[in-house]
């Protein structure tokens, strides 16, 4: 069902530190904007993802789920 990827929320968008997911169920993947994966965490309704050891800059968060995959820019102020 294409509504499960469509019905996720990331934020805040800048974040300094902390970014929160909600989405029913996915694997999300932090990567660089060379692809390079960071770190992978299972999403289960809602997760706080500490980017706070991250350098600023963009990053991709890659959502994961069984029907489909999105990938969404995030900002590390």
């Amino acid at each position: 069902d294409s509504r499960l990827l469509e019905e996720f929320k990331i934020f805040p968008n800048p974040t300094t530190g902390i970014c929160t997911v909600v989405v029913v169920h996915a694997t999300v993947q932090v990567m660089d904007l060379n692809g390079k994966i960071l770190s992978t965490h299972e999403v289960s309704e809602k997760k706080a993802i500490d980017m706070s050891d991250l350098a600023t800059g963009v990053y991709i968060l890659n959502i994961k789920t069984s029907q489909a995959d999105r990938m969404v820019r995030v900002q590390k102020m």
